[in-house]
């Protein structure tokens, strides 16, 4: 069936690293021998955390989300994961890019129709919205509100 995507942002995607990690490239965090924290499968954070690794067993220390990562370098049970820019800047955690990732919002396209995904197309089209997550670090607003359809 087809479906609709609905663009809201495209975020900064990297390795953040504690204050201890020497290491100031992306090249000289992965050589150096830290303790990483994961995300869970099906994560872009996890994906994006594998292809770095590579061939590496995956870390045992697992975070919820973009948060739990920045804490548990925060909190030193970590020296290094994946998160969003903004987390890393809130969590005032050096942040190296590696990619930036698109968040959508997936329906039916037969629920095009629906008041309710009238209504969210609405706000995220909307200035005000874009306006404000244009504000927030590392976020990218030339696609949000844009629609397409697949399948």
């Amino acid at each position: 069936e087809p479906a609709s995507l609905l663009r809201v942002a495209s975020w900064d995607e990297g390795v953040v690293v504690g204050a201890d990690v020497s290491a100031s490239t992306l090249r000289g965090v992965l050589r150096d021998r830290l303790t990483w924290v994961r995300r869970e499968p099906g994560s872009g954070a996890r994906q994006c955390l594998d292809e770095l690794l590579e061939h590496r067993p995956a870390p045992r220390r697992l975070a919820r989300d973009h948060r739990g990562v920045a804490e548990a370098i925060v909190c030193g049970w970590a020296d290094a994961g994946v998160c969003l820019r903004l987390v890393a800047e809130e969590a005032g955690l050096r942040f190296l890019p590696v990619r930036t990732e698109g968040y959508d919002v997936c329906f039916t396209a037969r629920q095009n129709h629906d008041p309710r995904v009238q209504a969210l197309v609405r706000v995220i089209q909307s200035s005000d919205y874009r306006r404000l997550l244009g504000e927030l670090p590392g976020y990218d607003i030339a696609q949000t509100g844009q629609l397409q359809t697949v399948g």
